[in-house]
């Protein structure tokens, strides 16, 4: 049984070794990049990573049943980082005279682990900012929030945030800081939203949803389009239900709820990321080639305002030269409103630095496998 083992085992680890693997993996990833690509013209960059890149399977539908067709993205990293990993420490020699080759190795296992990682911690955000004005937060595109809000500190407001990961449970929301519990009745991922003519939504009770119709809808999945989404809440009180009220993103504005006689805000809006610090736009420059309208220049001159660290500052943000503050990357993406309104994409990974760590180890161990090889070579002439 021992020796059946570890034949099994021997066989696995020559495998996971094996070139034949990561030539596998390497004709894998061309054929999704190929797919992917065409694919991005329908689904979108968004939607294309997501099904394709950062997934372990791409998922057909066969008779209204997923079924997976094809290994993703995700899975086939994973795969090239466990060969890269076994091979260096089965099939390369550990000697002085291949240190070169381990620090490339390590280069590339490195370069792999932190795309894998970044992919999954680094968040993607949207700051638009009109000339003259502040800016506290970033708005995610993709990322939704319930936010309850308590005004009756005149100091500031307390906001409790419900994530868009808790939209379909069908469980009661309860925080600690807030006295009454939330139901999510229904959940529409993308809707569209008529005013009823002499009547009322039956679902509703409280709000000004009680005067609309709620038509589902597909969900988007070109960049250029947003969805829809749409909730109908009921709120609990020590199991006494005090109505239902809709929420959704074509509603502008914060609703009020009164609940223990104390007044409560809500809106669903997009999931906000704060900041320690400010923005304040004093500028934006758009400029042309002359006689066309050909983009030249995006340009937005702002002021940095560090509240903790006293820090105040003028910073110049424009094409391909973004701020970096406090492990945030603000890049110029866009502008709105005749160049009244900046749009900056805001990055925030705090691994933004391993792949140039990463390359710097991979060039060392070539030059130092070059140079090693270089003086052997020397020695025979």
């Amino acid at each position: 049984m021992n020796l059946k083992l570890n034949k099994i085992f021997n066989q696995t680890i020559y495998y996971l070794s094996s070139l034949k693997l990561t030539v596998t993996c390497l004709i894998s990833y061309f054929i999704i990049v190929f797919v992917g690509t065409l694919s991005q013209v329908d689904l979108g960059i968004y939607y294309t990573q997501k099904l394709y890149f950062q997934s372990f399977f791409i998922w057909t539908s066969f008779f209204g049943i997923n079924i997976p067709i094809f290994p993703g993205g995700g899975l086939i990293g994973f795969l090239l980082l466990i060969n890269l990993v076994v091979a260096t420490i089965v099939k390369l020699q550990w000697k002085m005279k291949n240190i070169g080759l381990l620090f490339t190795h390590f280069g590339l296992i490195f370069l792999l682990l932190g795309a894998g990682l970044s992919s999954c911690i680094t968040t993607e955000s949207v700051m638009s900012i009109k000339e003259g004005s502040t800016a506290y937060f970033s708005e995610d595109r993709r990322h939704l929030e319930l936010a309850i809000i308590d005004s009756s500190n005149p100091n500031f407001d307390h906001i409790v945030s419900i994530p868009d990961s808790l939209f379909k449970s069908k469980n009661l929301i309860s925080h600690p800081d807030l006295p009454f519990d939330i139901k999510i009745n229904s959940f529409y991922p993308n809707s569209q939203l008529f005013f009823i003519e002499n009547g009322i939504n039956p679902m509703i009770s409280n709000g000004i949803g009680k005067e609309l119709s709620i038509k589902p809808l597909d969900v988007f999945v070109r960049d250029d389009k947003r969805d829809n989404t749409t909730l109908i809440l009921e709120f609990f009180t020590k199991d006494t239900s005090l109505g239902t009220w809709l929420a959704s993103l074509d509603l502008n504005g914060i609703q009020e709820i009164d609940i223990l006689s104390k007044k409560y805000n809500f809106i669903l809006r997009p999931k906000r990321y704060y900041n320690n610090y400010s923005i304040t736009l004093n500028d934006f420059i758009h400029d042309v080639y002359p006689g066309t309208n050909i983009p030249k220049d995006f340009a937005s001159q702002i002021t940095l305002n560090d509240f903790q660290n006293f820090e105040k500052r003028d910073v110049r943000i424009y094409m391909n030269h973004p701020l970096r503050y406090k492990g945030k990357t603000f890049f110029q993406m866009s502008f709105a409103e005749n160049d009244t309104i900046s749009i900056f994409q805001v990055v925030d990974n705090p691994l933004w630095q391993i792949p140039y760590y990463s390359c710097l180890l991979i060039s060392l161990g070539l030059l130092i496998h070059f140079c090693i090889h270089l003086a052997r070579f020397s020695k025979r002439i």
